[in-house]
């Protein structure tokens, strides 16, 4: 069997290919000086482009530098990783205690707009109160001044009622007044439809006119009824209308009371109403505090994950980098490393001849005689058989022996 010299060719020039791919990470390896760098980069094909088997040792000792500069590049990649995963992890923490800080101011900006919402909700109440307070004490002014005019009112009609009794209606009955009766008598007849409407009845007073028209001298039965009558009746109106002036005089005094209490309350009430004011611009302003404060740590939290994200993308340009190195020079590097001859293609076999089919389809003997027959016969390299079963293939098909093939692809005419 031997090698095919265009399948080893094949090999090299792919070997060639893979290995451009170490190339630039040699000539880019701060770990070897600029001269061996240009040096091994240029001539990796004499170091690999040979099978491994047939590597001398400088060959050996080329592969070992670019082996131990691959791993060093390797070891830079992996610091670069490690270097951005803590710089991801301090950005991460600080991120997460900026979080903190304004989930905090959130719920401080929360807990103030709710305080301010609800002094609001006072103030408003307070006013409420000031406005309702004013507005009893008013009523109750009000009441207070018509009752003084009430009692005024109900004072001038017992005067002049007591001033009609006294100088008219009781004269008259008397008999000391009998002159310019018709005109006094009308007089008071008016007076008292005016005043007293709702308890004497027109009737009536049309009767005390007629009966005062005249000097008790001349009064007749009827006249006297009408008197008697008159005399009841006016002392009913009049102790009514001393009653009603009690009233007035009591209620008047409730209703001062009940003024002074008013007040006081209006007083409170507007007390009430600006400290309300003053805690509600308090807690007005310390919500926009609270809120200024929450916006600020979220932009801190905003900005934060920016720095963040850009950590995590140096990350991953590192962790790329460190895929592209494995999956290109060092992936390359071990195939190249590991370039060995293939293995050398058969040689057609032949028919055999009858003869040695015969022999072929022979009983082989049994195997106690093989063993003596095999211990018998000194033993042969591999080799050698392998060159009596050519020799006796060759001799069987008339060929002459073949020249050796060459173990190696062919090298460049370049000296490394």
């Amino acid at each position: 069997m031997k090698r095919t010299a265009s399948k080893a060719a094949g090999a090299a020039r792919k070997m060639a290919k893979t290995i451009t791919k170490i190339e630039p990470t040699i000539k880019a390896a701060e770990s070897l000086p600029e001269p061996v760098r240009s040096i091994i980069a240029n001539r990796l094909v004499h170091v690999f482009g040979t099978y491994k088997e047939d590597r001398h040792a400088f060959q050996k000792t080329c592969s070992d530098l670019v082996a131990s500069t691959l791993k060093a590049t390797q070891g830079g990649l992996q610091a670069a990783i490690n270097e951005a995963q803590g710089k991801k992890g301090a950005e991460e923490a600080q991120g997460g205690s900026l979080a903190a800080t304004h989930n905090a101011a959130d719920a401080a900006s929360g807990a103030a707009a709710q305080a301010a919402a609800d002094s609001k909700a006072a103030l408003d109440d307070s006013h409420k109160g000031a406005k309702d307070a004013k507005a009893a004490l008013h009523d109750l002014e009000a009441a207070q001044k018509q009752g003084e005019t009430d009692a005024a009112n109900t004072g001038a009609k017992k005067e002049k009622l007591e001033a009609l009794i006294k100088e008219f209606f009781t004269p008259v009955k008397e008999g000391t007044l009998d002159k310019g009766l018709k005109g006094s008598a009308s007089y008071a007849g008016k007076h008292l439809k005016k005043d007293f409407s709702g308890t004497l009845e027109s009737e009536f007073l049309a009767c005390v006119i007629r009966t005062f028209s005249k000097a008790a001298a001349s009064w007749g039965t009827f006249d006297h009824i009408v008197d008697k009558e008159l005399d009841q009746s006016l002392k009913t109106i009049s102790a009514s209308l001393t009653a009603e002036l009690g009233a007035l005089a009591a209620a008047k005094d409730t209703r001062a009371a009940n003024i002074e209490g008013a007040k006081a309350a209006v007083t409170a009430a507007d007390e009430h109403a600006k400290a309300a004011d003053e805690a509600n611009n308090g807690a007005t302003a310390a919500a926009k505090e609270a809120k200024k404060a929450a916006k600020a740590t979220d932009a801190s939290v905003k900005q934060q994950q920016k720095v963040i994200d850009k950590a995590a993308g140096h990350l991953k340009d590192a962790e790329d980098a460190m895929t592209t190195f494995q999956e290109g020079p060092l992936a390359a590097y071990t195939e190249a490393e590991a370039f060995t001859a293939p293995p050398p293609e058969p040689e057609p076999v032949e028919p055999e001849s009858a003869p040695l089919v015969d022999q072929a389809m022979t009983a082989a003997p049994p195997r106690a005689v093989q063993q003596a027959m095999t211990a018998s016969r000194p033993a042969m390299s591999p080799g050698v058989l392998m060159q009596r079963a050519a020799s006796s293939m060759a001799a069987a098909v008339g060929l002459a022996p073949s020249p050796r093939v060459a173990s190696s692809p062919r090298q460049p005419s370049q000296t490394f």
